[in-house]
């Protein structure tokens, strides 16, 4: 069944406008016609199952039949990861909200190749198209809860900013570091959290002393050096195996 995505929380709504890019899919690509059944997310939880009563690409609508809530996990997982450059930071935006990543921080590192906008209108449809990635990627495996893309931070404004965390995780390829299974295995009912991933060229040593400095635990994600795209889902799939197994057990 074919599942979209609504900017709103469907919450009481008997009947749903697609907005126009995905109206004009679901008539023209698609072609959906009266009756149809199809599933819409909200990205907070809320999954309705739906029947097509205007097949208009102009104008599609969609009458909601039944809407289920699924709760939100006991835990959240937020990874804030160094921007890289093309497919390789579109597959980390996928893959996060395929593994249901609570927040996903873009990070400005001293030694990212890619240069972000300040602020302003470029900077906002460069995070509209990176959270829209995010909910392609949450409709093709029908998560209720979607990954939320925040503005571009430096790693000094994310580790002083609003993201709060029961244990930080920075990944590290200095000898010594961590498991990630052992750190939250010795951690005290984790509810939050984050797990922060450098560039290519690594951390420059003033970030990872910051990092360190914040309360963030070093983690080694095995002996080969990933490349940073693979590494932030790594880290995240790591992370989130150890959080499930010990919120099931619990």
């Amino acid at each position: 069944m074919h599942r979209f995505v609504v900017g709103f929380a469907l919450g009481d709504r008997e009947s749903v406008q697609l907005d126009p890019s995905d109206g004009h899919h679901a008539a023209v690509v698609l072609r959906l016609k009266g009756g149809d059944q199809v599933t819409l997310l909200d990205g907070q939880g809320n999954v309705a199952a739906g029947r097509v009563t205007v097949p208009d690409r102009r104008r599609f609508e969609v009458a909601v039949e039944k809407v289920e809530f699924t709760p939100p996990r006991p835990y959240g997982l937020v990874l804030a990861a160094a921007i890289l450059k093309g497919k390789a930071w579109d597959w980390v935006l996928q893959k996060a909200a395929e593994l249901e990543t609570s927040i996903l921080v873009p990070l400005v590192l001293d030694r990212c190749v890619v240069q972000v906008e300040s602020d302003g209108a470029a900077l906002a449809r460069r995070c509209s198209d990176w959270q829209k990635t995010a909910n392609e990627a949450a409709k093709q495996c029908g998560s209720p809860w979607i990954t939320q893309i925040q503005k571009p931070q430096k790693l000094t404004d994310f580790l002083n900013g609003k993201v709060r965390w029961d244990v930080g995780l920075v990944a590290s390829l200095f000898p010594g570091a961590a498991e990630i299974h052992d750190v939250l295995e010795n951690a005290s009912n984790p509810q939050t959290v984050v797990v922060v991933v450098g560039p290519e060229g690594d951390f420059t040593p003033g970030e990872f002393s910051s990092a360190i400095e914040a309360g963030m635990v070093p983690v080694t994600l095995g002996r080969a050096v990933l490349r940073a795209e693979t590494a932030s889902i790594v880290a995240l799939a790591l992370a989130g195996h150890e959080l499930r197994r010990r919120w099931k057990a619990g």
